[in-house]
């Protein structure tokens, strides 16, 4: 039980902070100036994380393929 909690957690600061580089990224290509598109401090975005967290859950149960798109 334990070790699904820190593998979740593991899940979703790790897709926050790939989503906040990958978005970093991206804002600063299109503007040409630094844009922080986070609103926390620190480099996360919790939407990222929720949705890696979402995905690994849906993973678990067997949808026809038509409905995991």
């Amino acid at each position: 039980m334990i070790n699904k909690f820190f593998e979740l957690l593991f899940l979703f600061l790790f897709g926050s902070l790939i989503g906040y580089i990958l978005e970093f990224f991206y804002r600063n290509l299109i503007d040409k100036e630094y844009i922080n598109p986070g609103f926390l401090k620190g480099p996360y975005i919790p939407i990222y994380g929720f949705g890696l967290i979402l995905l690994n859950l849906f993973s678990y149960f067997s949808f026809n393929l038509f409905y995991k798109i």
